[in-house]
């Protein structure tokens, strides 16, 4: 389980804090210089199904987006909740795992911002799904 990661999207998330989000997806998965760079990882889902994402491929295609790079690069995340947008963003970290280099073309293509300031809109509208279920 990388709850490094975990605990960057959850607090991040829930503390308003987008660049700890950032920060920790770029520290574990960075081409220069990532601790993860290439490494297989496993997944935090299975032990922490508070976030609700267990089934993070059900929750995107509930949202019409398939779990492929140009699905999930093209979906518009203006009218998604949180759930979703986190989804999109597990569902990247675990693209990394079969593809590597998914997340850093989503940090460089702009991707992974696109769903953070979602994120950070939902949460200044007081619409933060992720938040003491």
């Amino acid at each position: 389980t990388n709850y490094e990661l975990h605990k960057g999207l959850y607090s991040g998330h829930n503390d308003h804090n987008y660049f700890e989000i950032a920060h920790t997806i770029r520290r574990e998965f960075d081409e220069n210089g990532g601790i993860y760079r290439g490494m297989k990882l496993y997944s935090f889902v299975d032990n922490h199904e508070e976030m609700g994402l267990y089934s993070y491929q059900k929750v995107l295609e509930e949202n019409g987006i398939k779990w492929n790079a140009k699905s999930m690069e093209t979906a518009v995340v203006d009218d998604l909740d949180a759930k979703c947008v986190v989804a999109l963003i597990y569902g990247a970290i675990r693209a990394e795992r079969f593809c590597d280099g998914t997340i850093l073309a989503f940090l460089k293509d702009g991707t992974f911002v696109r769903w953070l300031e979602r994120l950070k809109t939902l949460d200044a509208d007081g619409k933060n799904v992720l938040q003491n279920k």
